[in-house]
């Protein structure tokens, strides 16, 4: 019974002379922005604070993200509520 499957060796295969550019995408089609410190802005260009931080599991090598968020769509809410009058 012949083999099912049959791997080339680098030998036996034959690799293009030209090798073709790869265009870079943006993900997501937004184009961001950020301060001089590095930190993000929002369509408003206002800076958008962390809100939460995660591990990612996605890529190979596990890291910490952050979430930021626009003040303007996620407000802070006060320390303590205001005085009734």
């Amino acid at each position: 019974m012949p083999p099912l499957i049959h791997f080339m060796s680098s030998s036996t295969f034959i690799w293009p002379a030209v090798s073709l550019p790869v265009p870079l995408t943006q993900r997501g089609g937004i184009k961001r922005q950020f301060d001089d410190q590095g930190l993000p802005l929002c369509q408003a260009g206002l800076l958008m604070p962390l809100k939460t931080t995660f591990i990612c599991h996605t890529s190979l090598i596990e890291h910490e993200r952050g979430r930021y968020a626009c003040p303007l769509l996620f407000p802070t809410r006060p320390a303590r509520p205001a005085p009734s009058p």
